[in-house]
């Protein structure tokens, strides 16, 4: 992302698709200090993630699942009760941003197992429908890389050996 994009605290679209400034926080202090209360929660939900990907646990999926929404459960129920498509409201802001990475890689878990997280329908709905229309916003869909390609250098590092830099820079450049 180039400077260009960020402006004083507030995101200013793409290069390809600009738009006017939203702001990454909100001007109104209870509303930003919840905002950093949430992106403090995002850390825990990678943290399980990352067990699940790179960890030497023997867990099943369903133990997985449980311990990725007993962590996703407060956003989820934050994002629910702010009634937005994004933690923004209509437009993402730095919640939305700062949980994208795990969003956009978490399909990496059914490459890596070969099959989808067992999670019923009633199981963080908010976020997975939060997950796709994250990929409307212009952003997000410019530095999309996938979970296909986080598996290429995931598994590099399982292996402990170099990701192909070349084939990430082409796929960000769309060379």
């Amino acid at each position: 992302m180039s400077s260009k994009h960020l402006t004083k605290g507030k995101f200013c679209g793409t290069t390809k698709s600009p738009k006017p400034c939203a702001p990454l926080f909100d001007a109104i202090l209870p509303l930003k200090s919840k905002d950093e209360e949430l992106i403090e929660k995002i850390g825990p939900a990678e943290g399980v993630f990352a067990k699940c990907l790179f960890g030497s646990e023997q867990k099943s999926l369903e133990q997985w699942a449980r311990e990725l929404v007993e962590v996703l459960q407060p956003l989820e129920n934050e994002l629910a009760l702010r009634g937005g498509k994004f933690f923004g409201g209509e437009h993402p802001n730095m919640v939305d941003y700062m949980l994208w990475p795990w969003g956009e890689r978490a399909s990496t878990i059914a490459i890596k197992y070969k099959e989808k997280l067992p999670l019923q329908d009633t199981q963080i709905p908010t976020l997975r429908k939060w997950r796709k229309t994250m990929l409307e916003d212009p952003v997000a869909a410019e530095l999309y890389l996938g979970p296909e390609m986080f598996w290429k250098v995931a598994e590099c590092k399982l292996k402990n050996t170099e990701p192909n830099y070349d084939l990430i820079l082409n796929k960000i450049l769309m060379v």
